[in-house]
């Protein structure tokens, strides 16, 4: 088997079935098996499949267990040299995929552990498809609404992601989850996901380790998939939080340093819209940063 193609879906009955036709339906020479690790959707996501895909393997869970640890589940019975991790919001060609594995094959790529391509809209409009590591800089323009006012210089010269198209195939510090092609081998020396992280920063802490041990990451300038429910996403309150959890998982596993000045800027910042806000789903979120 050379690749594994493994989806993490949650209430995805909207866009599953679109995901998986955008490259079952074209014949390849590459051998591959789809994984669909089911977090207890509500609505029909799992039945339409088991109807309308049967080749696919379905694992399912009888509750959330978040992004992180799904994926770890299909990884472990994956029998793929190659593994390609999907949003089930994105839809990809049967050439951007062999165009993935041509480029893992060559014996000068043997350092790279993923390598992504640009994420873009329904518009075709780039979206965020990588970025650079994260600082403690970052979470203070974010908390304070900086990144608004200065949304431009913010996007360039601090995330470091794209605006726009890349002219070259370029080296960076992680990619988006939404789409990863990643080495098995590799992967085995970097180890699994984290499963501390529940839906944002996980693989960008996998980039962290993989970077530790000289590994690389690649964003292929020519190689577009498209994402196509993650702008409506984004600005819900559930992602919000889940990105600031995330946040600061991520800098508590870094140092206490960085984990206790993060912890005071996002609970701090967190306290000023509960006051403004009165938003009953900030409240939450400061009460899960507390316990963190």
């Amino acid at each position: 088997m050379e690749i594994s193609i493994i989806i993490v879906t949650y209430n995805s009955e909207q866009y599953i079935e679109r995901c998986i036709a955008s490259f079952a339906k074209s014949p390849t020479k590459i051998k591959y098996e789809i994984i669909v690790v089911d977090n207890n959707s509500k609505d029909l996501t799992v039945s339409n499949l088991k109807i309308n895909f049967p080749e696919v393997v379905i694992i399912e869970n009888y509750e959330n267990v978040g992004f992180a640890k799904a994926n770890n589940q299909a990884i472990k019975v994956a029998k793929g040299k190659y593994l390609l991790l999907l949003n089930p919001d994105t839809e990809i060609t049967r050439e951007t995929i062999e165009k993935f594995y041509s480029f893992m094959q060559n014996e000068e790529n043997k350092n790279v552990w993923c390598v992504g391509g640009i994420l873009i809209d329904e518009n075709n409009n780039p979206q965020f498809s990588f970025g650079r590591f994260p600082r403690i800089f970052d979470v203070f323009f974010e908390q304070y609404g900086l990144h608004k006012i200065l949304k431009n210089y913010y996007l360039k010269n601090i995330l470091q992601t794209n605006q726009s198209i890349p002219i070259n195939n370029i080296e960076v510090d992680f990619v988006s989850g939404a789409c990863m092609f990643i080495s098995t081998k590799l992967l085995n020396e970097i180890g699994l996901f984290e499963e501390e992280f529940f839906l944002t920063y996980e693989e960008t802490e996998l980039a962290v380790r993989a970077n530790k041990k000289g590994y690389n990451t690649i964003v292929l300038k020519d190689l577009f998939v498209k994402h196509l429910g993650q702008k409506s996403f984004e600005t819900s309150d559930y992602y919000i939080s889940n990105l600031k959890i995330g946040q600061l998982i991520y800098f508590k596993r870094k140092d206490i340093i960085s984990y206790l000045i993060v912890k005071f800027l996002l609970i701090s910042g967190t306290i000023l819209r509960v006051i403004f806000t009165k938003n009953e789903s900030k409240k939450k979120l400061l009460y899960s940063l507390i316990r963190i």
